[in-house]
């Protein structure tokens, strides 16, 4: 090679690395990298789209929740510990409001309103419940019953201890509905462990959707816990949400990038070392992996803004075909060694711009599919793989020979196979028999859990956590119902919960838990019309007979005949209804919210383990975001199948163009058998498969393509020895991933390497003789 060539391939070289630097420096890292699992694929268009807005407003509300507890050494530093503990953590920086999850119900303007209308609020839930829900006029007899059934109710509720603390209320309320309402929202709350605590329910002001706001968490509460055990000596701190999920995942995938990338580099150059027995030339092979992974990296950052470092762990395939090339072209020219690097290259660009082209486009297809990890991964490979074979070429022009490279002879040996007449008819009868194998054996599984690294330390945390709140018996599920009022919205969460027995364990806590619907409503003012001055005299005939002055109780009477009468500045249900959930308190701000002209409020349904789940009604959606981003994956099935088989078609079209007919269908046919081979394979030892194991197929497919485009060129007896040297570091390569904690990336890792293993015996058995 004339030295004005190798001079101005350093250049470009130099102007590369350049442009990398300059990159690196552009680039925003602190939000380089997304670590939240969601950013993965996009939900909303599965769901309606009056849920939309609602869904992801208290999804991100839901991600700024977190759980505190503290437990002291001694019980008797309970009262102290609240007053200090609450105080602690509203003032912590991350933190925008906190309250003691005992104190949520008794406190705050919304409960002063509900005492205030208690009548107009409550009464139709308590007739409905007394009258057994029937709108017909009650015989005079049945009203004399319940009388004497309500009147009996307050005569044993006074000679309870507890009665005091109503003592203040008694004579507005004799029918008792505020401690029957404080009694049911006690009921939704988790059964009480036993154990001495405090427990505090704060919202961060921030979601914890970086890596700088999660550890910003933690240090925070680090230094919580310090204060609390220099206050309460022996206290134990306990956190959950969000944020302890988040950090942890991130830890594991951080420490899987270098381990996965490691460990190809090295058993890709070790591979090398043995069969190619030349040190020097693992020097550009390196570097080409280097420039090439690196810059991939860096022009999709710029392209994209945002990785998320799960596309970052599965864009480690990139280094196990980046590879490729740089052995095409070095171990060509040690093959030639009258030529030039330059005139190498004129040699082979058939071979290898078809099979980079081909790869390239295999993966920029996967930009059309919807599925956000996918999307990054044609980025990152695509790129990547144009810039393996620029540098490829650059690297190898730029530098002086290395010497005569020592091919170990393991690499030369003819395999003991032979063609025979009907090799090609009986070959693809058995790739059609292993497609068939596949279709009806594997089983189809989308989890979006499939793309994190299983996690222990967080998930024990959280079941420590839910066994001292008394949760462990009960499955938690948050439901978002939509309504054009709240009266409506109400009355459909009454419809869609109705249906769940008292008697299953289940319990609900929404505002269908305070407020009536309008059925009831309508019956308890028919009750009013018919019946209601004739039940108020029963009533008080029943309290006489036990001992009570119906006198006593003048402000229920007061109230009772306004609600006869529809006087006294009774405001419209609904203006009252909005004014209440105006007032809520966190958390329960979210049992009532507006997006745009309509409602929504979220119901929280505890129901036990083995209990039936509840399907949506077309009004109320379950807010399940594993569940729905799994119906999502299942539905993005199709569009990432038909993008794989386009890519496939568009690959094989173009090689019966560039090859002709006959070659083409060589080149082609291999990596279709190949597949459908590994397909086979596959359904019978791991027989359930995902869209990865789809994009494995392309990638297979792809890289088999490599070798039966070079294979189809050659015009030795046997395959190049660049075709063994690749086919031995990509399943190296492949292997590795295999291994990843991570079932996404070990499902892409392991087809890969089964359809690459059985490209290379089919490349080797192409150029065979025939019998």
């Amino acid at each position: 090679m004339n030295s004005r060539s190798r001079f101005i391939s350093r250049i470009l070289l130099i102007l590369y690395m350049g442009a990398m630097a300059w990159a690196a420096l552009s680039i925003d890292w602190k939000h380089a990298l997304s670590t939240n699992l969601f950013d993965l694929i996009d939900s909303d268009q599965h769901l309606p789209e009056s849920v939309r807005e609602a869904q992801t407003i208290l999804q991100q509300s839901l991600s700024k929740e977190i759980n505190l507890i503290a437990i002291p050494s001694d019980a008797a530093q309970l009262p102290a510990l609240k007053s200090t503990f609450l105080s602690q953590v509203r003032a912590m920086p991350c933190i925008a409001e906190a309250t003691c999850t005992g104190d949520m119900p008794t406190q705050g303007k919304w409960m002063a309103d509900l005492f205030k209308r208690k009548h107009l609020i409550l009464l139709p839930d308590w007739w409905d419940m007394v009258s057994g829900g029937t709108p017909t006029p009650l015989s005079d007899d049945e009203l004399r019953r319940i009388a004497d059934e309500a009147a009996a109710a307050l005569d044993a509720f006074l000679q309870t201890p507890e009665s005091t603390a109503y003592e203040a209320h008694v004579d507005s309320d004799p029918l008792l509905l505020i401690p029957a309402l404080l009694r049911d929202l006690s009921g939704t709350s988790p059964n009480d462990s036993g154990m001495p605590r405090v427990e505090i329910s704060a919202q961060l002001k921030d979601a914890p959707s970086s890596s700088d706001a999660v550890q910003s968490i933690l240090r925070d509460i680090g230094l919580l816990r310090d204060s609390l055990s220099e206050a309460f000596p022996g206290v134990e701190l306990l956190d959950n949400g969000f944020h302890r999920y988040a950090s942890e995942s991130e830890s594991l995938i951080r420490a899987e990038i270098p381990r996965l990338n490691f460990w190809t580099v090295a058993l890709t150059l070790i591979l090398a070392f043995l069969f190619l027995r030349k040190p020097l030339i693992l020097l550009p092979i390196l570097s080409v992996l280097v420039m090439s992974a690196g810059g991939a990296f860096m022009i999709t950052l710029l392209l994209l803004g945002q990785i998320h470092v799960i596309s970052l762990v599965i864009g480690s395939i990139l280094v196990g075909i980046a590879v490729d090339y740089a052995f095409h072209i070095l171990l060509k020219r040690e093959e030639l060694q009258t030529l030039s690097f330059a005139e190498t290259l004129s040699r082979i660009r058939v071979p290898l711009l078809t099979s980079c082209i081909s790869t390239v486009f295999g993966f920029l297809v996967l930009l059309t599919n919807p599925v956000t990890a996918i999307q990054q991964v044609g980025w990152l490979v695509g790129i990547g793989l144009i810039l393996a074979l620029s540098l490829s070429a650059i690297t190898a022009m730029a530098m002086d020979r290395p010497g005569i490279v020592r091919i170990s002879r393991r690499l030369g040996l003819q395999p003991p196979l032979r063609h025979f007449r009907w090799d090609v008819p009986i070959a693809c009868i058995l790739g059609l028999a292993c497609a068939a194998l596949f279709f009806l054996r594997s089983v189809e599984r989308d989890d979006i859990q499939d793309l994190q690294i299983p996690l222990t330390q967080a998930p024990l945390n959280e079941q420590r956590i839910r066994s001292l709140s008394g949760q462990l018996s009960t499955r938690s599920h948050h439901w978002i119902t939509i309504g054009a009022s709240i009266t409506e919205m109400v009355d459909r969460q009454h419809a869609l919960f109705s249906g769940i027995p008292a008697t299953d364990g289940a319990r609900s806590l929404g505002l269908s838990s305070l407020l009536p619907s309008s059925e009831s409503v309508k019956r308890f003012e028919g009750f009013l019309q018919h019946s209601g001055t004739t039940f108020i005299r029963h009533f008080d005939s029943a309290l006489d007979q036990r001992g009570y002055d119906p006198n006593a109780f003048e402000s229920f009477h007061a109230e009772w005949n306004a609600l006869l009468s529809q006087t006294g500045g009774i405001p419209s249900r609904e203006e009252l209804y909005q004014g209440m959930v105006a007032s809520l308190p966190y958390p329960l701000t979210h049992l009532a919210n507006t997006s745009g002209d309509r409602f929504w409020g979220m119901t929280l349904l505890q129901l036990p383990a083995d209990h039936t789940p509840l399907e949506p009604d077309g009004n109320s959606f379950e807010l399940a975001p594993l569940k729905t981003f799994n119906e999502a994956l299942a539905s993005y099935r199709k569009q990432v199948t038909f993008s794989v088989l386009t890519a496939a078609l568009v690959v094989a079209v173009a090689s019966f163009i560039v090859f002709g007919f006959k070659t083409g269908f060589r080149i082609t046919g291999m990596p279709f058998l190949a597949v459908t081979f590994a397909l086979g394979i596959l359904a019978l030892i791991h027989p359930v498969h995902s869209l990865f194991h789809l994009v494995g197929a392309l990638l297979g497919a792809c890289i088999t393509l490599d070798y039966a485009a070079f294979v189809a060129q050659a015009t030795d007896r046997t395959p190049p020895i660049s075709i063994r040297i690749s086919a031995l570091t990509t399943l190296a390569s492949f292997s590795v991933l295999a291994t990843s904690r991570i079932p996404a990336v070990a499902d892409l890792g392991l087809t890969v390497v089964t359809i690459v293993a059985m490209g290379w015996m089919l490349a080797e058995y192409h150029k065979l003789p025939s019998k």
